[in-house]
C-alpha cells in the first residue's frame, strides 16, 4: 500500500469554497465569479475577473474549487475531484497528471513533480487526516478492507469478489454510512 504523505499541500476543506464557483488559493485569497473549466483538458483553472481579464490557475496555486457542480482539491501540483464524502472517509479521482510538465517563473522553467497514479485513479483519506492513499486497481480491495473491517456490507461485497473498481464511489458511500 502506497501513501502519498501531503507535504505543501495539505488537504484543507474549507466550506467556504463550496460555493458556486469559487476558488481559495494557496496565498489565502478567494476568488468568486467567472471560471472557465479547463482542469481535465490542461491542467489549468482559468479565472476571468469583472473587467474579463484571464487569469491561469495551477494546482500548486489552488488549494480548492468548486465550480458549477463539482468540487476539487489540489494535492502535490495535481487537482483531484471529490467524488464522494462523508463522516469516515472521502474519496477522490484525479483528473489531471502533471507529472513532468514544464511550468515558467518569468523566463526560468521548471519541470513540475505530480503525484503518483493516472488520471481516473481513484484516491481515498481518513476524514482529519492529511494524506491520500492510492487506491490501485489491483490493490484497492486489499486497501479498503481494513477501513471496513465494522461494515458487514462493505465486507460482503469486497469478499464476493464482485466490486468492480468504478464501483468504488458506491462502496466509500455505504461504507462512510455504516454505524
Amino acid at each position: 500500500m502506497k501513501k502519498i504523505l501531503a507535504g505543501v499541500g495539505l488537504i484543507i476543506t474549507v466550506h467556504c469554497a463550496q460555493a458556486q464557483n469559487a476558488a481559495i488559493l494557496f496565498n489565502g485569497t478567494t476568488l468568486q465569479g467567472s471560471f472557465r473549466n479547463d482542469i481535465n483538458r490542461t491542467g489549468m483553472l482559468t479565472y476571468v475577473d469583472a473587467s474579463s481579464k484571464k487569469q491561469q490557475l495551477s494546482a500548486s496555486q489552488v488549494k480548492e474549487c468548486s465550480i458549477d457542480q463539482h468540487r476539487y482539491i489540489s494535492y502535490k501540483n495535481d487537482f483531484f475531484e471529490v467524488v464522494t464524502t462523508g463522516n469516515r472517509y472521502t474519496l477522490y479521482q484525479k483528473v489531471t497528471d502533471n507529472d513532468g510538465k514544464l511550468t515558467y517563473n518569468g523566463t526560468e522553467a521548471s519541470v513540475m513533480q505530480g503525484s503518483e497514479g493516472r488520471k481516473g485513479e481513484y484516491f481515498i483519506s481518513v476524514s482529519g487526516e492529511p494524506d491520500l492513499t492510492w487506491l490501485k486497481k489491483k490493490e484497492y480491495v486489499a486497501i479498503i478492507k481494513p477501513m471496513a473491517k465494522d461494515c458487514q456490507a462493505v465486507l460482503g461485497q469486497l469478499e464476493s469478489g464482485k466490486t468492480a473498481y468504478t464501483e468504488l464511489p458506491a462502496l466509500v458511500g455505504t461504507l462512510n454510512n455504516c454505524q
